[in-house]
């Protein structure tokens, strides 16, 4: 055990020293990342700017091609198809702009009347159709699979009479390898040309013919296409991602949807962030090897020393031996802080194990201890006493002799069902109970309250300690008390029916005591507002006012009822919580409910409450009921401690019911 422990903290320090090397891993990590992500960013701008400067490069030729045929259609010979002398003057312009590969001009069914080299392929014959067609310079281009695209320029030209009579065209090879190789890429870059189609025309370096071929499903060739200009992550034609930047040719070459990109290979631009990523994790896991040995060896001598010595002393003192100590000499590091705890920890064991036996037999509950078999193994002399016994003859007894409850009171060993103390074992739970019995040693019953807690030791239940106490002085004071309750509430109930047939007779039924549902739920109701606020009074009886009069009573009427409910509703504001106005209408009737959830009057107070002007209880009206008796011709009254219940009523034909009661009648009570 001591070994398992010790080999258990030298591989938590080493763990501690690679757990202090993860923020530098990290930290190494999340660099490389963003360093690889600023590279990323820095290579795609240079190679927008790169696709940019390739675009523009190509505008440039177009103007000048555009200037310089707009002069060549103004030449006489050619206006007048003069061609011997056209071609002689085509001629001497192409020597002295060597960049023209071809310079020529066509009637306007696109037949050459004078031209410096070999005739023009037939795909130019649509670039002249377009420039015939909009009496403006037009641009196209033919490639022959090689580094070279031509440009094809067209401008219509006029005869005499300011007539369109043909076409002049000149052809410009442009050399994109040059444009390319000045800006000395790493190897593996490449510059792609197509058009809005999705053909290629012109790949360079070109090393699997792609030039020519409609490739629009391409990653690469679809965002050149989606947008004018951008720079991109993609998977170039030949499988191989690059970092690109890609520009659309302006001008008169727009008209063709020409687009160059420019891309540089992923691996070149991160492969040096690579090697310096690996070189950082190599120097960072020999650091960490180094401080491991470090751990490895000097913890030996700086904790593990100590903490030998507290091991072997905590097991010898597990095994009973309280003297055990430490014998480590006591510093101001943590772990003589522990030694020197650990120490006084035993040395207030042996203290307390003293005061075990005087706390036992000072307690006034009965406590014993079973084993798992359910032995007694310790038994205070409460618990001797209550069993009618001495502790010494109860030691080693089984539980089951004594027994708490009928249900396992027996003379045997064995296992009874339903007991709790058995039941501690498998459940590994406690239980207690408030009113049971236990079995003394002479046969009779103690009815007690116990408690049974399960003993733990190391996560194991041991056994079972078993508090008690005898409860029969406090059995016999709770039937005196329970006697006394059940007379009261006796007494109560006959004075609340006395009460309710008094106030019955006296008032002549205007006023009925009784419980809230025994007040009738009567008509529609029109009317339901809370009564928490003096707002919500005002606002109760402004809205009564309009009912009432509605209703058809007169305006003395309608101020009785106002006033007899706003008696009731200021009670249920100032004296109780969560208030209700309710009115209720039958054919006959206008009915006004207030509730609330206040205390209520108590009994003895309901009849001065009720009958004796000025009368308070606060939680009563002074002048309220007597004023509602006054003012209407029935009130319902349901009170108590779940709040108070006033519903008054007022009807409409009064001399259709019997005559109020007299005020005489309130004073004779």
């Amino acid at each position: 055990m001591r070994v398992t422990g010790i080999s258990s903290l030298r591989l938590r320090t080493l763990a501690l020293v690679l757990l202090a090397v993860v923020p530098a891993l990290i930290l190494a990590v999340s660099t490389a990342r963003e360093q690889r992500e600023v590279e990323s960013r820095r290579v795609r701008e240079d190679m927008l700017r790169i696709a940019r400067l390739v675009a523009s490069d190509s505008d440039g030729t177009v103007d000048a091609a555009r200037q310089f045929l707009a002069a060549v259609a103004q030449i006489p010979e050619i206006r007048k198809r003069d061609s011997l002398k056209a071609e002689t003057i085509l001629t001497d312009l192409r020597e002295k702009n060597g960049f023209y590969e071809e310079i020529g001009a066509t009637d306007l069914e696109g037949r050459v009347f004078a031209n410096t080299g070999l005739p023009p392929p037939d795909s130019m014959r649509d670039d002249w159709r377009r420039a015939i067609q909009t009496r403006r310079f037009a641009v196209g281009y033919t490639t022959g699979g090689g580094r070279d695209t031509a440009l094809n320029f067209g401008v219509p030209f006029h005869d005499e009479k300011g007539a369109v009579a043909g076409v002049v065209f000149a052809t410009l090879k442009l050399d994109w390898r040059r444009e390319f190789v000045r800006w000395e890429l790493p190897p593996g870059s490449m510059m792609t040309v197509v058009d809005r189609s999705g053909r290629v025309v012109l790949r360079y370096p070109e090393s699997e013919g792609f030039t020519g071929q409609a490739l629009r499903n391409e990653p690469i060739v679809r965002e050149m296409l989606r947008r004018p200009e951008g720079a991109v992550e993609a998977v170039g034609l030949d499988k191989v991602t690059r970092l690109y930047g890609f520009s659309t040719l302006r001008g008169a070459l727009e008209s063709n949807g020409l687009v160059v990109g420019v891309g540089v290979p992923r691996k070149a631009v991160f492969q040096p962030l690579e090697v310096a990523f690996r070189r950082n994790l190599l120097l960072l896991a020999v650091v960490a090897l180094l401080a491991m040995l470090a751990a490895w060896i000097g913890g030996d001598w700086f904790f593990l020393r100590q903490v030998r010595a507290m091991v072997t002393a905590s097991e010898r003192l597990s095994e009973g031996d309280l003297s055990s100590r430490t014998g480590l000499h006591y510093g101001n590091d943590e772990l003589s802080q522990l030694a020197r705890s650990f120490d006084e920890m035993g040395a207030s064991l042996e203290h307390l194990s003293g005061h075990y036996e005087l706390i036992l037999r000072s307690v006034g509950d009965g406590i014993y201890v079973v084993n798992r078999e359910g032995y007694m193994s310790v038994v205070n002399p409460a618990a001797a006493r209550i069993l009618g016994c001495g502790p010494l003859a109860l030691i080693g007894a089984h539980h089951h002799e004594i027994g708490i409850g009928e249900r396992f009171s027996y003379a045997g060993t064995g296992p009874a069902e339903g007991c709790p103390i058995c039941q501690v074992s498998q459940s590994q739970e406690g239980s207690r109970s408030d009113a049971d019995t236990i079995k003394r040693r002479d046969g009779a019953s103690v009815p007690v309250e116990y408690i049974v807690t399960p003993a733990v030791e190391r996560g194991e239940v041991v056994g079972a300690v078993i508090t008690f106490r005898d409860i029969s002085e406090r059995l016999n004071a709770q039937k005196e008390i329970d006697r006394a309750h059940e007379e009261i509430v006796s007494v109560l109930a006959e004075k609340r029916r006395f009460y309710r047939d008094v106030i019955k007779s006296v008032t002549r039924d205007r006023l009925r005591l009784v419980e809230r549902d025994e007040i009738p739920n009567e008509g529609e109701q029109v009317l339901d507002l809370p009564l928490n606020t003096a707002v919500d009074d005002r606002n109760l009886r402004h809205k009564l006012v309009g009912m009432a009069e509605e209703y058809g009573f007169s305006h003395d009427v309608v101020g009785h009822l106002v006033l007899a409910a706003g008696e009731a509703s200021t009670n249920a504001v100032k004296h109780a919580t969560d208030g209700r106005g309710q009115v209720f209408l039958t054919k006959d009737r206008f009915i006004v409910r207030i509730s609330d959830k206040g205390h209520g009057i108590p009994a003895d107070d309901l009849p001065r409450s009720l009958f004796q002007p000025g009368f308070s209880t606060k939680v009563s009206l002074g002048m309220g009921y007597t004023l509602m008796l006054e003012l209407v011709d029935r009130v319902w009254l349901a009170t108590g401690v779940e709040g108070t219940t006033v519903q008054l009523e007022k009807w409409l034909h009064p001399e259709e019911h019997e005559d109020p009661i007299l005020k005489e009648a309130f004073e004779r009570f």
